[in-house]
């Protein structure tokens, strides 16, 4: 007996390094089968059931985290496992991991994880169908991200979540816009798996516009053939469900037409209620039995609409529910009060940063009054010495103009005196002819000069008008 224990023990310790070794070599193998879930955007697939999803994720999640926190699969990992959390129908697990998710991205100053984690906010919020406050979580998680990129990939995603939020809340312009950019940014960004859910916002969108026209249900039609070609390519079990749900919601749109169509809508739905009715906590699980009892209610089948609630909701705890809110509300309050204190930071910034512009734009100003008022003092002095010169120049002109007078006057006069005597003298009678004679040659003489004289006058105030000018020539 001693012996078979020991070789057993001697067996175990053997075998304890090879399953360590194994454990260890099938981790990174659950990495990338997590990581190809997120790239295809399903939570599970044949192979790998919900509940193993979650297993693998709790176990590596906290490997990853020792290693690098600010990466972005770390992040959407965690999202991942949270909506795994809502799947399976454990709406407070899932609660948790986006308070974790936010709690760390806010330690870190990590964007992309505080706008993942506002997803995670925001799904909570869908489930708990509190659709107000999924839309704000949704778009401050996207307000967050454009913080990183206007381009970022990631981008789409919250849009989809966006379309979906505003088409519950029956605001469908604004859901059209939003598929609009959908499809405007999958032109630039071709991607299978987010066309796939593209294409069932763009269904959803044209089945509640169907009792106006059955021109929106020929558009549903398209959209779920493009669906059921990428299944086709793809063959997921998680599109298939999506699949599935999205075509009942088209038979029960085509009912308001032809009630035929009801009864392949109870069909789909009761195959699928009959595919997860495993776990009737699950989200998937409500919400095909939601559906159905919405289509017992519109056929008018009141009784196994009734029967239907009460088992769906027989289990289910409304103080927990209401707990579930709380919890969700009193997340979303934490990163509100976060978001108030950056906005308080940012204005007290931008007041601190609107003081230093003035101050600056003051200095500036006082810089350029400065170098007015000192090129116009250059300018007074420059034209105080232009002036200085000119009264200088005037007042030599004048002096000039007088020394010029003064002896125009003399010259003038003494041709005058000379006319003035001498033609006195011819007029005594005593006088002979050979006096008179002379006397008449001086006065001729005196004229001519007197004559000269004033032509000079003349000349000169032309000059000084500029209405003559001076010829120079050789003489």
């Amino acid at each position: 007996m001693r012996k078979d224990v020991a070789v057993l023990m001697v067996l175990w310790v053997m075998c304890i390094p090879y399953a360590t070794f194994i454990c260890a070599s099938a981790t990174p193998n659950k990495l990338d089968t997590l990581k190809a879930f997120l790239r295809k955007k399903i939570l599970y697939d044949e192979y790998v059931p919900i509940d193993s999803v979650i297993c693998w994720s709790e176990n590596i999640l906290p490997v990853i985290k020792t290693n690098n926190r600010n990466d972005e699969n770390y992040f959407l990992l965690q999202l991942q496992l949270a909506n795994a959390y809502t799947l399976r129908g454990d709406i407070s697990l899932a609660i948790d991991r986006a308070r974790l998710m936010y709690e760390e991205a806010k330690e870190t100053e990590y964007e992309f994880g505080i706008a993942v984690a506002n997803q995670a906010i925001g799904d909570a919020y869908t489930i708990a169908n509190q659709c107000d406050k999924a839309l704000d979580s949704y778009q401050d998680a996207l307000k967050e991200l454009n913080h990183l990129s206007q381009q970022h990939p990631y981008r789409i995603q919250l849009l989809l979540k966006i379309s979906n939020a505003l088409q519950r809340k029956g605001q469908l312009e604004k859901a059209q816009k939003t598929l609009h950019d959908i499809e405007q940014t999958l032109q630039k960004q071709p991607d299978y798996a987010t066309s796939f859910f593209a294409n069932i916002e763009k269904a959803n969108y044209a089945i509640s516009h169907g009792h106006l026209s059955k021109a929106y249900l020929k558009e549903a039609a398209a959209y779920l053939h493009n669906m059921d070609s990428i299944y086709r390519i793809h063959p997921e079990k998680f599109y298939c469900f999506h699949l599935k749900y999205t075509t009942a919601a088209y038979y029960r749109a085509m009912g308001n037409w032809n009630r035929m169509y009801w009864n392949k809508a109870l069909q789909l739905y009761e195959e699928l209620r009959q595919e997860y009715t495993v776990n009737k906590q699950s989200a998937y699980y409500r919400w095909i039995t939601q559906e159905t009892i919405y289509l017992y209610k519109i056929q008018g089948k009141s009784m196994a609409a009734c029967l239907l609630y009460q088992e769906l909701y027989s289990t289910v705890d409304t103080l927990t529910a209401e707990g579930y809110v709380r919890q969700i509300n009193i997340l979303r309050a934490k990163y509100q009060i976060d978001q108030m204190e950056i906005a308080s930071r940012e204005e007290h910034n931008k007041f601190i940063t609107g003081i230093l512009t003035g101050s600056i734009l003051l200095v500036f100003i006082f810089i350029i009054i400065t170098i007015m008022l000192r090129k116009q003092r250059q300018e007074i002095a420059l034209s105080t010495q232009k002036l200085e010169h000119l009264r200088t120049n005037a007042e030599n002109a004048t002096s000039a103009k007088s020394v010029f007078l003064s002896n125009m006057s003399h010259e003038i006069r003494t041709p005058l005196n000379a006319l003035s005597g001498f033609s006195s003298l011819l007029t005594e009678e005593n006088l002979d002819n050979e006096t008179r004679r002379q006397c008449n040659e001086v006065i001729l003489q005196n004229s001519e000069l007197l004559l000269k004289l004033i032509n000079d006058v003349i000349d000169l105030s032309s000059l000084e008008f500029g209405e003559n000018t001076i010829l120079y020539q050789q003489i």
